[in-house]
């Protein structure tokens, strides 16, 4: 994080840089070093905003491949089907408090490095099925390979859905499942 955060990192001492997840940091650190934008700011504020706006963008473009629905139209269902997870995952935090005997708020929120490198690799697995739905192949793997550089295993779970859906299209006899 010291990439980006510069002086900001040091009043952490006890943590160290991961050798993955470095999306955001990287596009942190390209915001920062190309406009007068702090660091802090560009990590926080712009980041998210790009992260969030390509996801949206790439869930959008899904939908319209999918379905062949005005532009408009899919931008709002990739929109909703992002909000949905999240979503989701307050239900499951909130559920929690029945469970628990303490405020669960502290479970919505994670730290920066997770919820940052893991929408980043998000944005970066929606660009590339929507690239492959596109038939922009070369794109496709760019972005694969882009995952792969920030965090291995994201591949290996690309890898493991893929192979499934592979073998239910060959014992199903569905070609666009193993295509």
């Amino acid at each position: 994080w010291a990439a980006t955060l510069g002086v900001h990192a040091t009043d952490n001492l006890d943590l160290g840089d991961f050798w993955y997840h470095w999306g955001p940091i990287w596009l942190g650190s390209a915001i920062t070093s190309t406009t007068s934008i702090a660091p802090i700011a560009a990590l926080l504020i712009i980041v998210p905003a790009i992260i969030d706006l390509a996801m949206v963008l790439a869930a959008g473009s899904i939908v319209q491949r999918l379905t062949r629905w005005p532009a408009a139209v899919c931008l709002i269902v990739g929109l909703a089907s992002l909000v949905a997870v999240q979503l989701t995952k307050a239900i499951a935090v909130l559920s929690l408090g029945e469970v628990l005997h303490f405020e669960t708020i502290q479970h919505f929120r994670t730290t920066l490095a997770e919820a940052f490198a893991y929408k980043f690799e998000a944005m970066l697995m929606l660009g590339a099925m929507a690239a492959w739905l596109w038939q922009r192949k070369a794109l496709a793997v760019l972005l694969l390979f882009l995952t792969g550089v920030s965090a291995p295993h994201n591949v290996g779970i690309l890898g493991v859905t893929a192979g499934v859906l592979g073998t239910l299209g060959l014992v199903l006899r569905q070609r666009p499942l193993w295509q």
